[in-house]
Order: structure tokens, then C-alpha cells, then sequence
């Protein structure tokens, strides 16, 4: 498994219900369904995404998620316009609205004013065209897909990720893309290329621009800026998250996604572990204000409940979580393993948005005392900085939650090894022992001049007081590290893989990357 990465992507469009101030975390829904469904789980399905329990892994309305489904023979060789629509089959489509149809010159946009017999929509206006057997028909939700994308190697590099992505056999792009979205991955590839792209400029219907910058390889020569390589049969879809966002129903109380975690590499003999998000009110009259959560180590659910739940986590009140301005920043780091996502509104300026981290994490005990680690921290969004961990009840310092032993779901404390001192006397000031310690904003604690490399420690979580329940050093912590605070933002260092700090001594995966922005802009 290899990191894949959102950095730093401005999302515009993102208010619900006239500027709801909850909004953002329907938004992180609809992009932690796509990067983590797609971009590091995806198969050869262009719409049915990994990642997620096989049954029933969510209840959100369809045209959320993205509807997809082609031509029937009926209408095979038939031009656009056309009354009547033959299609392999209608289910979870509205009633009426608008649909993407795949035609001889292009995706076509075509109006709809009902389904009949579960197989044709009808009252259609509008497209050109001769229709196809087998042509994609798609939610508006979802502007066009395919399987035969390519890009050639980046050879001009420019601050907004000027790049052209390509589609080698099919016409699937119009100018009303722009602005959208480009999900991109190839089954079972690590490259970061595999990510969520801003579609910035509209060339011809086989050839998009998108900014490289949100996702891309680390090139040469130098291995340093956002680029792409030579990929081909890379498959695709084009999402409008502004839209899905806005989905009828989108926003209710209790729609879920269940999340599924591949343990392979990891720890022996562990299950695919779950961890269902919930949505929830957090009062006030904001729907979307809360992600409440059950983890299931045994990834047991069969559609409608797990059955060794701990019962639903009340998580943290998402304030500040974005969507009253409509301008959202999106991180993502992932692989089958785990997700961390942050988000953030610019219409909220008091907080630092919110993120949420869910890992398989290394198993410390042997493996019959402790056979499915999964571990999850939500941080809502009245704190500052992005990732704080100075708190022993929230955010990377006291905010992870694991079930433990007797199946209570309990909050950890994160541990790290003292980074200064080794008990000798201090050379300025003789006969004073210099101890270990476990500040991290002493000046003693920093990098290393002579190697580039950065004093830094895993996390471990630790469940201090609770007798029986794995007390001390549970489990290492795999997709975080921890180094001194006052060392800068942005700090790339190598610690058995590559990191950046975020805030607050955190650091998170990275790969070398250096961006022309800031991964938080406001």
C-alpha cells in the first residue's frame, strides 16, 4: 500500500440550505466517499467504489453517491433529440431532472420528465447525437466517466498545476466541467497520481486541464514539484461535489458511511476492520454539525447493525466546519488502511475547520490479546491550530478512541518518547544533570544539521487508570509522527517513510512534494 494525497484543493460551491453554516461536513462526506471509495480503493468499477462495507455501506440518497447506466438495445442507433430513452435500468434515479447521455458527439445533456417500466426515461429533450449500446447514461451528479484516460510527463511546471489530462478512445468532456471535479486512479496502482484534481480549463472533448497540484508525483529531476508521469487506461469520473452536495436529503440526521480497513502488511490474522461515520445534529438548527461514530474492530456489519458494535461514539460539535462561504479547502491522506481528511471554510476564520483520522494501527500486545486494532480521532472546529496536541481529551494529544478489551469504546492518550536529554551532566552548566523530559518546545530538541533528519517520535496510545484494558503503549500509531513545535510549518523530514509538520510538532505522510501554496489557506 502507498500514500495518495488531496493537497491543498479549493473547492468553490459548497453551501446548502442558503448558507448553513454546517455545510462542510456534507461536502468532506461526498470527498472522503470519492478519494478513499476510488481513488485508493477503487477497482474496475466505475461506479461502485472500495473501501466500504459490502452491504448496504451507506444511506445516503443515490444521487449523492453518483447513479449510473447505459444504453439498452432499444435505443441503439438512435439520435438525440428523443422523446423515449431505452436504458439497461433506472433504479435510484429522481423522478424527473437531468441526465448525462454518451453519444456519437459527446456527453450529452438531456432533460427528463419521468421513468416508466424501471427501463426507459421519458419526456427526454434535448443532446444530439447517435446513441450506443453499452453508452454511459449518468446522475447529473456525475458529468461523465470512462476507462481510458492518459497523461504524458510534466514538462512545464506553473503555480496553478496547468496540466492536460487526456481520454484516448471516447469524447466524454464539455466546457460545462469546468470547475468540477476529476477522480482518477488505476486499479491497484500506488502512484499519488491516483487523486481528486480541480478541472480548470476546457481544451476539446478528449482533453481537460486540471491543477497537478492537488495530487501528482514528485518530479524529476529534482523529485520535488507536483507533475505527472506517462499513464494510460487510467479510469475517471467527473463529479460535480457542488451539486451532490445539495442532494435532497443529503443533509439528514443519521445518513452514514461504513468504512472498511485493509489490514494487509499490518497486523497478522486482523479483520477488515470498520469504523461507521454517522451525521448527526449538534443543535442549533444545523443538521450536519456532528459526525458521530461506531467502531467495529471485527468489521461486522451485515447492513443494518454490527454485531460487536460498542453502540454509537457521540463525536465532537464540527464548528466552524465550513459551507456558509461556499469556498472549502480539502487535504486528504490515505490508502486502504486509513484516511485523514481536513476541511475548511473561508467563511469561518475563528477555528481551524475540522479533521477526522481513522488507521489500522501497529499492534503492540501479541496477537491473541489484542487481535483487531482500529483506532479514529475527530476534531472539531473551535480549536486552533489544524491538528492540535497539547490536549489530553482532543486532537492528536487525548482524542483517539479505541474499543478496548471489555468492548467499551474508551478515549487514549498519546504517548511519545522523550526527545531531549540522557540523564548526563549539561556541558554549559557543570555538576546539573540534564534529564529526560517530555517538553517539546525545548530548544534542545531539534533537527539534526548534520544528516537533514528531524528528532522525532512515533505516537503510542496509552489508556492510563484502566486496569485490564491494554494500559500502557497499546498501539504505535503508523500515519503520524511527533516532533518539537517551534520548528516550521511545512518541515519535510524522513522518519521510516516521509513527513510533514502540520502543527503543533504533528506531522503527517508526504512524499517529498513541495507545493506553490499553502496546504491551509485561510
Amino acid at each position: 500500500m502507498a500514500n495518495k494525497f488531496v493537497r491543498g484543493l479549493i473547492f468553490t460551491g459548497g453551501i446548502v440550505g442558503g448558507g448553513n453554516s454546517g455545510a462542510g461536513p456534507v461536502f468532506a462526506f461526498k470527498f472522503m466517499y470519492e478519494f478513499f471509495g476510488f481513488c485508493c480503493n477503487g477497482t474496475s468499477s466505475l461506479n461502485t467504489p472500495g473501501g466500504f462495507a459490502s452491504t448496504t455501506p451507506s444511506n445516503f440518497p443515490a444521487n449523492f453517491t453518483g447513479i449510473a447506466t447505459t444504453i439498452a438495445a432499444g435505443s441503439n442507433g438512435v439520435s438525440l433529440p428523443q422523446g423515449t430513452i431505452n436504458v439497461a435500468s433506472t433504479t435510484n434515479f429522481p423522478t424527473s431532472g437531468t441526465i448525462f447521455v454518451y453519444t456519437s458527439t459527446g456527453t450529452q445533456t438531456v432533460a427528463y420528465t419521468g421513468l416508466n417500466a424501471g427501463t426507459q426515461f421519458t419526456g427526454c429533450t434535448g443532446g444530439t447525437g447517435t446513441m450506443s449500446t453499452g453508452n454511459n447514461v449518468t446522475s447529473n451528479r456525475i458529468n461523465a466517466m470512462g476507462s481510458d484516460g492518459y497523461t504524458n510527463p510534466t514538462t512545464i511546471f506553473r503555480t496553478d498545476g496547468y496540466s492536460d489530462f487526456f481520454s484516448a478512445s471516447t469524447i466524454p468532456f464539455t466546457s460545462n466541467m469546468v470547475g468540477k471535479q476529476l477522480v482518477t486512479w488505476k486499479p491497484g496502482s500506488n502512484s499519488t497520481e491516483d487523486s481528486i484534481y480541480n478541472i480548470i480549463a476546457f481544451k476539446s472533448t478528449n482533453n481537460i486541464v486540471i491543477n497537478v497540484n492537488n495530487g501528482g508525483t514528485p518530479s524529476p529531476p529534482d523529485g520535488y514539484k507536483p507533475s505527472f508521469t506517462s499513464r494510460s487506461s487510467i479510469n475517471y469520473r467527473v463529479v460535480d461535489m457542488g451539486d451532490a452536495g445539495k442532494t435532497s436529503g443529503a443533509t439528514n440526521n443519521g445518513n452514514y458511511l461504513v468504512f472498511q480497513f485493509d489490514p494487509t502488511g499490518i497486523n497478522a490474522g486482523q479483520a477488515t476492520s470498520q469504523i461507521q461515520i454517522i451525521m448527526n445534529d449538534q443543535g442549533g438548527g444545523i443538521p450536519t454539525g456532528r459526525w458521530n461514530y461506531n467502531i467495529s474492530p471485527g468489521g461486522t456489519w451485515n447492513g443494518s447493525a454490527f454485531t460487536d458494535g460498542t453502540g454509537v461514539v457521540t463525536g465532537p460539535a464540527l464548528t466552524n466546519a465550513g459551507g456558509s462561504s461556499g469556498t472549502m479547502s480539502i487535504n486528504m491522506w490515505g490508502d486502504r488502511s486509513y484516511i485523514i481528511c481536513h476541511s475548511k471554510d473561508t467563511g469561518n476564520p475563528n477555528g481551524s475547520g475540522f479533521h477526522i483520522h481513522m488507521e489500522i494501527p501497529d499492534r503492540l500486545y501479541a496477537q491473541s490479546q489484542d487481535l483487531n486494532p482500529i483506532a479514529i480521532e475527530i476534531q472539531g472546529g473551535n480549536v486552533s491550530p489544524q491538528f492540535t496536541t497539547t490536549s489530553t481529551s482532543t486532537g492528536y494529544g487525548g482524542g483517539f478512541v479505541m474499543k478496548a478489551a471489555d468492548g467499551v469504546a474508551r478515549g487514549y492518550r498519546t504517548s511519545v518518547k522523550a526527545l531531549i536529554g540522557d540523564g548526563n551532566a549539561s556541558s554549559t552548566v557543570p555538576n546539573i544533570a540534564n534529564p529526560p523530559g517530555n517538553s517539546l518546545s525545548d530548544f534542545r530538541a531539534g533537527a539534526n544539521p548534520f544528516t537533514g533528519n528531524l528528532l522525532n517520535s512515533p505516537g503510542f496510545l496509552t489508556l492510563p487508570g484502566v486496569v485490564g484494558q491494554y494500559s500502557l503503549a497499546r498501539v504505535r500509531l503508523r500515519n503520524a509522527r511527533f516532533a518539537n513545535v517551534f520548528m516550521p510549518q511545512f518541515t519535510r523530514f524522513s522518519s521510516n517513510g516521509d513527513f510533514i509538520l502540520i502543527s503543533q510538532g504533528a506531522a503527517l505522510p508526504w512524499d517529498k512534494t513541495v507545493l506553490p501554496y499553502t496546504l491551509f489557506p485561510f
